[in-house]
């Protein structure tokens, strides 16, 4: 059995992890593909000269698996109808970049899934930025899930922020949720939505916005693939010299309007935020951002996260084959220079969780990753094929974890 310390909750996920994909019927060979063992990042040369040019501290073979299958530790936490009606927490889902694009949600199986308990909500402002459009996906009686589905969604955080704050506290039925049925939030930040929802809670802890629950009624945040300290996909684009510079394509899309609608551009309003967007999703714009709010994290909410990097190898390179697996594949080459443990979009170490002063160590909790590239976590975008990682053992891996981790219980 994995040791208890210094890494107890990857472990734990982990083995969460190795128990979801089993009872979802996955052979030992089978999970070596999705699964990458525990690891501390000091553990790893992510980066530089002397970084790691192999995953053998963290690649898995079958025989390993089936030992650590072997010594699984023994709970009594059951993933079923009633885990999750026993759970009175809303996850407020906030995505990513040009998640507008999208045609289905993150975590979105639930929708489909018979036996699920979940109640499932999109929420998103009108036309003129007022009034928030409440649309029902799923009713349940168990754990609820919101889609903050947050306008200008190319933009940079300063255009976001105030209407992300609007979405979230005028929404009536959140509202409800945390007034009157005594629910408790957790924030799961995808991708950019990961950095905007950490400066909207810095915000919010600052008193900048006229909060009445909130923040009072957050316990945890958890990262899902975060930019958090920047991309160097990012940087690429962004790049005057870079064959695919962000504004080169702008031109070729304002010149085929096809184009520009098969990159989501809908409005002029897309057009117009695109570049500064893609910019603030670079290095420069996320640690000199991260600065501004390092210091003013509330100290009383769990933060978690999960990265994923993926092998090259692993990629499936054929457009025809799956156009998400095959897009990723293209993207991934801007850094896989740069370090073998990056998901395509981001390195590993810009998805962790950094040390915030007066925010005690062990209420920060990095989870380690898993073995997918960026959007593997997130479902599917373009929806020409579907990638084959497991995300429903994913989610319930996850979602078990928060809940041994107590995320209800502050300060820890």
């Amino acid at each position: 059995m994995l040791e208890n310390e210094p890494r107890k909750w990857q472990n734990t996920f982990f083995y969460n992890f190795l128990e979801q994909l089993q009872l979802f019927s996955y052979t030992p060979e089978q999970i070596t593909r999705y699964a990458w063992k525990p690891f501390l990042p000091e553990e790893l040369n992510i980066l530089g000269e002397k970084r790691d040019k192999n995953f053998a501290k963290v690649a898995l073979t079958a025989k390993e698996v089936e030992a650590y299958l072997e010594q699984m530790p023994k709970d009594e936490i059951q993933i079923d109808r009633d885990f999750f009606r026993e759970r009175k927490v809303a996850i407020l889902l906030v995505p990513g970049f040009t998640h507008h694009t999208l045609r289905n949600l993150s975590l979105h199986e639930q929708m489909y899934d018979k036996n699920s308990s979940h109640h499932i909500m999109h929420f998103s402002l009108d036309t003129q930025g007022k009034e928030v459009r409440e649309q029902i996906f799923r009713e349940g009686d168990g754990l609820k899930l919101a889609y903050i589905a947050y306008p200008r969604a190319n933009a940079h955080s300063r255009y976001i922020l105030p209407s992300l704050f609007d979405l979230i506290h005028n929404a009536k039925s959140i509202r409800k949720w945390a007034l009157e049925d005594g629910y408790r939030f957790v924030i799961l930040g995808y991708s950019y939505g990961s950095p905007l929802a950490l400066e909207l809670l810095a915000k919010l802890h600052k008193k900048e916005f006229r909060d009445d629950f909130i923040l009072s009624k957050t316990i945890g945040f958890f990262s899902l693939c975060g930019d958090i300290g920047g991309s160097y996909l990012a940087d690429y684009v962004s790049d005057e010299a870079s064959k695919y510079n962000v504004h080169k394509v702008l031109r070729m899309a304002k010149r085929y309007r096809f184009l520009g609608k098969i990159l989501g551009f809908k409005t002029q309003q897309d057009y117009e935020d695109i570049a500064e967007g893609a910019f603030s999703l670079g290095h420069e714009v996320r640690q000199s951002i991260l600065e501004t709010f390092y210091n003013d994290m509330p100290s009383d909410i769990r933060y978690f996260s999960i990265a994923a990097f993926l092998a090259m190898s692993d990629y499936k390179n054929s457009m025809l084959r799956n156009f998400d697996d095959w897009s990723m594949y293209k993207q991934a080459l801007a850094s896989k220079d740069i370090s073998i443990y990056n998901d395509g979009q981001l390195v590993l170490n810009d998805m962790l969780i950094p040390p915030f002063p007066g925010v005690a160590k062990e209420n920060i909790v990095n989870l380690g990753a898993v073995r997918t590239h960026h959007w593997g976590v997130s479902y599917r975008t373009f929806n020409f094929g579907k990638n084959h990682f497991p995300r429903l053992p994913f989610y319930y891996a996850l979602i078990k974890t928060l809940f041994q981790a107590r995320i209800g219980d502050r300060p820890v």
